[in-house]
């Protein structure tokens, strides 16, 4: 019995000896057109998805960034949070997942540091850790303050997109 597998002649298929194809011949290789919808499907939703896992965290804060979204009016939500913070921490874990949903694809949250922003906190009278200021076209539309029920941070959230 000859083994195909290291045959350099032509006539025998690499496909039909079970080994994995080289990888050029999987870069040049034509997927069978019943194939391509559902491959370019599921592209596109790892892509969505991605894209969106990307954008489900808040960000931290910068002035200039936080000046900018302010001047464009886009909605931003300012949550002022310490490492050391519980309450922040519980926060934080009900953000991102709502920051996922596509209801908030189009709003940026900025972590702000209690301890390091001092200027944005006396700029806004700020005066707690684990404060939420909503921002809607360059002004203040909500405040709150230990908040830590999903579905009013959800609310707040909602203020600055309407």
């Amino acid at each position: 019995m000859t083994d195909t597998r290291n045959s350099t002649n032509s006539t025998n298929s690499t496909a039909s000896t079970n080994s994995p194809l080289p990888l050029d011949q999987l870069a040049t290789m034509k997927l069978p057109t019943h194939l391509l919808v559902p491959t370019r499907l599921l592209a596109g939703l790892l892509f969505t998805f991605a894209s969106a896992m990307a954008g489900a965290a808040e960000m931290p804060f910068d002035q200039k960034t936080f000046d900018d979204l302010r001047a464009s009016g886009k909605p931003v939500v300012v949550h002022v949070h310490a490492v050391w913070c519980g309450t922040c921490k519980v926060q934080a874990s009900i953000v991102t997942p709502l920051l996922a949903q596509p209801e908030f694809a189009s709003l940026t949250v900025l972590r702000a540091d209690f301890d390091q922003e001092k200027a944005l906190l006396r700029a806004f009278d700020v005066a707690d850790r684990s404060t939420f200021l909503a921002f809607r076209r360059g002004k203040e539309v909500a405040r709150s303050v230990a908040d830590m029920n999903k579905e009013s941070i959800a609310s707040l959230m909602r203020k600055a997109l309407e």
